[in-house]
């Protein structure tokens, strides 16, 4: 177990003084193609990166600026769930819908991975979730968001979360593939046993 200290509280900014905000571009996806489309349906709950394989740019409306760049990450804006990713470089080229918001932090200020970690935090989701609004899909303002304060510990102590987080999430992955696993094996020796 790795033994840290943490200060109780990190000082506090608001997130437009950390970040620059913008919308993801609006643009006709097609079901097949090079550069995927990314969708709120590609994250999953954790903040992770399910893949694209339903949902591309057309050739046509390809502009290399709408990508995705390395120290950028994503928050889905609409919709009942708000999870956000830092965005991968070696997952290849991604341009991000406009159900999400681009969100690019001051780098040596505020590690991407990090800031995806504390907008994933349950407490932080459900700030999210209160401030949106709309009846039928509810929406996060961009002023909104902007306002929320992010505690800000110093860049070591960031990276040493992310990578606590990444060792957690590979922890659960291999969990869950032992569980399938399990429950492959009972399902099959309950075949032999009781044969249909």
């Amino acid at each position: 177990m790795i033994k840290t200290h943490f200060p109780q509280h990190f000082p506090k900014r608001r997130l437009d003084a950390l970040a620059q905000l913008t919308i993801g571009p609006h643009l006709p996806s097609v079901a097949n193609g090079v550069i995927p489309y990314l969708q709120a349906r590609h994250l999953s709950d954790r903040g992770e990166y399910l893949g694209s394989q339903d949902s591309f740019v057309a050739p046509n409306d390809l502009d290399t600026s709408l990508l995705l760049k390395p120290g950028e990450l994503v928050l889905v804006a609409k919709g009942t769930r708000t999870p956000a990713w830092a965005y991968e470089s070696q997952l290849g080229p991604l341009v991000p819908s406009s159900i999400f918001f681009v969100i690019r932090p001051l780098p040596n200020v505020v590690n991407p991975a990090f800031l995806a970690i504390f907008l994933n935090l349950p407490a932080t989701q459900a700030r999210l979730q209160a401030l949106a609004v709309g009846s039928n899909i509810p929406s996060l303002r961009k002023s909104e968001l902007a306002q929320l304060h992010v505690p800000l510990p110093d860049m070591d102590t960031q990276c040493l979360l992310v990578a606590m987080q990444q060792t957690h999430l590979q922890e659960i992955r291999l969990l869950e593939a032992i569980t399938s696993r399990k429950t492959q094996l009972f399902h099959d020796l309950v075949k032999q046993l009781i044969p249909a």
